[in-house]
């Protein structure tokens, strides 16, 4: 592994906020994960072909913690940023006992 190449794959992930209290949302991976087996991490995953990475941060956010995010009702993220801010009224709802919300 030491002086391999690897290829980056291009991915996308969402920072999860809510307020008063202020709570930030993180997932926790599985311990059988080949990439940072039981890390906390914030929603996210690869951008599929032909998708915009905001397209994949709405899908993955989904996809793994039941949240609904309208890309629509997002944040004018700052100049010269890759990044998106979304709104959502959603409450985390997760298919998976991994998802936690958890206060900061």
């Amino acid at each position: 592994m030491a002086g391999e190449m690897l290829t980056p794959i291009p991915a996308a992930s969402v920072i999860v906020l809510r307020d008063a209290p202020v709570e930030v949302l993180l997932l926790r991976r599985s311990d059988k994960s080949s990439f940072v087996p039981g890390a906390w991490v914030f929603p996210g995953g690869a951008i599929e072909a032909n998708e915009e990475m905001r397209d994949a941060a709405v899908r993955e956010t989904f996809e793994e913690c039941g949240i609904a995010l309208d890309p629509q009702r997002s944040c004018r993220p700052r100049a010269g940023s890759r990044r998106s801010a979304f709104r959502s009224d959603s409450t985390p709802g997760s298919s998976s006992p991994e998802s936690r919300v958890t206060s900061t």
